[in-house]
């Protein structure tokens, strides 16, 4: 083999290396954003709640806000594919071990280890293509101004706070729209007094 082809292979697995590493970082900063209440994602009504002190150090520049958001999405897909593999390993893993225990006979029961053996050799019989990927879907986000008065009879479907703005972003087009909550407030006042 060809030294000078070994050193450009040998440095594109490098480059490799370092941008998962850089990615896997800026995931890890998301998930830490998450439990300090910075972010909250709602993956049901695809929204992302971001506090609003996070949105304005991220609003500095429009190509720093533009790749917070672009990252909000990547962050939020890897989140939905994990939670669909992890749905997916265990519906099989259970799966496989009510195949075996019903071809017992009556009255014999898996043990602990049988059980965790024929979970183990199914998990390892998973490949990630087993899985259908999410489909590539846009978010709305909201920036929020934490509330300073509780409420005690608030429900969890209650606002946390005040509403300063609303957006989405589509990742196909790359497109970003934004609007203060003042300007739109009113739209979304008119739509429910139509219903």
């Amino acid at each position: 083999m060809n030294i000078f082809k070994r050193w450009r292979e040998r440095r594109e697995q490098r480059r490799k290396l370092k941008e998962w590493s850089r990615l896997a970082g800026a995931m890890g900063t998301l998930d830490v954003m998450e439990e300090k209440g910075l972010l909250a994602w709602n993956a049901q009504n695809r929204q992302m709640l971001i506090e609003s002190s996070l949105a304005m150090v991220m609003m500095t520049t429009v190509e720093k806000w533009t790749a917070f958001i672009r990252g909000l999405y990547v962050w939020s897909q890897n989140k939905r594919i994990w939670e669909a593999w992890e749905d997916f390993r265990v519906k099989e893993e259970l799966k496989a071990v009510r195949e075996v225990s019903n071809k017992l006979p009556k009255g014999k029961k898996l043990s602990r280890q049988d059980i965790d053996r024929i979970r183990e050799a199914r998990r390892m019989e998973l490949t990630e293509s087993d899985v259908e990927p999410p489909k590539v879907e846009g978010y709305e986000f909201v920036i929020v101004s934490p509330s300073l008065e509780v409420n005690p009879d608030m429900k969890p479907s209650d606002p946390v706070g005040n509403i300063v703005a609303v957006g989405h972003y589509d990742p196909e087009t790359e497109r970003l729209e934004m609007a203060t909550w003042e300007e739109v407030s009113h739209l979304v006042h008119e739509v429910k007094s139509e219903k």
